[in-house]
């Protein structure tokens, strides 16, 4: 008794929590399902839970490195909607289905005038130049991409399936498919299978065992991934990779029962041998989030996303979800 004692005086408050859902959303590289470090609560045997997140992506830059150009300027929006299903205790599947619409910059205004107003860097923004959209992109001589009007449609269905493993506490390994249901030309999918695995753990012994912010509760997520990358035939000129690595880490405080604060890093390795940024340059990005319990069966969130290297990844995402469990 003594012993235990003297274990639960010297333990400190966590939780466990769902990792942030981002996604290097680039044009081009948005393609692409890389397989990344997630975290997803259990719930009863058979019960469901329907998610709907929308994510705004906006882009300007450009690049012109040994016979490749690249210049993306505009806004690209998803809708995700995605069924969970608790297949067991420790076992869930997963069916996502997204839709795609790249066009003009709506956030064109808003985010030229945040930069302005903090004295931050415009990478390229201009006052007399918002709400346009040109998407080109060439590699010796030859035009790979062009989308100078508005185009969507269905992308590329994802499913996935994890499983929480009984020996290591809050572990979680996801194993995932992408189908070619999307369509290249419209830049809503590769055409092409995608699969990959990747695993999450939370809350290392180092944070239940610290001896600071004891009664705060708090939460830490790290893992990696791995993917294999069905590539296209119409990119084979900008040296594509087969494989990709993903990496992240993130931490929550639970500031009360019914609301979180969550920040997180997400990177991946290069997926074209380029030397243009958004291609062949390893990103950083950080999120922040809040989420909140509307009710106990109810979950809303909200994330900004920035890009920790400049133009590696889109200048900033919103993304807003809402959970529904049933």
């Amino acid at each position: 008794m003594a012993m235990l004692a003297c274990g639960l005086a010297f333990s400190a408050e966590t939780f466990v929590t769902e990792t942030l859902p981002v996604e290097n959303r680039s044009p081009v590289i948005q393609l692409y399902a890389l397989s990344r470090p997630e975290y997803f609560l259990p719930q009863q045997q058979g019960h469901r839970s329907w998610q709907t997140r929308l994510n705004i992506s906006n882009y300007l830059s450009s690049g012109n490195k040994t016979n490749q150009y690249m210049f993306i300027d505009g806004e690209t929006w998803t809708v995700d909607n995605t069924l969970r299903y608790q297949l067991s205790k420790q076992s869930i599947f997963h069916l996502s289905v997204p839709w795609k619409r790249h066009g003009k910059g709506v956030t064109d205004r808003p985010i030229y005038y945040f930069h302005e107003l903090l004295q931050l860097p415009q990478n390229g923004r201009t006052s007399n130049a918002h709400d346009l959209m040109r998407w080109t992109l060439s590699a010796n001589n030859q035009q790979i991409i062009s989308l100078n009007d508005s185009a969507s449609g269905l992308g590329d269905i994802k499913l996935k399936f994890s499983w929480i493993p009984e020996g290591p506490d809050n572990t979680q390994i996801n194993v995932n498919l992408k189908l070619p249901t999307g369509d290249f030309d419209k830049q809503t999918g590769s055409e092409k299978f995608d699969a990959g695995m990747s695993i999450v753990s939370l809350n290392p012994d180092w944070l239940k065992q610290r001896s600071w912010l004891r009664a705060q509760a708090l939460s830490f997520w790290y893992g990696s991934g791995i993917s294999y990358l069905g590539q296209p035939n119409e990119l084979a000129d900008l040296g594509p990779r087969r494989w990709a690595l993903t990496v992240r880490a993130g931490t929550a405080w639970r500031i009360d029962p019914d609301w979180q604060i969550k920040v997180q890093l997400d990177s991946n390795s290069p997926l074209f041998d380029s030397e243009i940024r958004e291609l062949g340059w390893i990103p950083v990005q950080i999120g922040f989030a809040t989420e909140h319990n509307i009710t106990s069966n109810i979950r809303f969130d909200f994330i900004v996303i920035e890009d920790l290297r400049p133009r590696v990844t889109p200048d900033i995402i919103f993304s807003t979800g809402l959970n529904i469990r049933f």
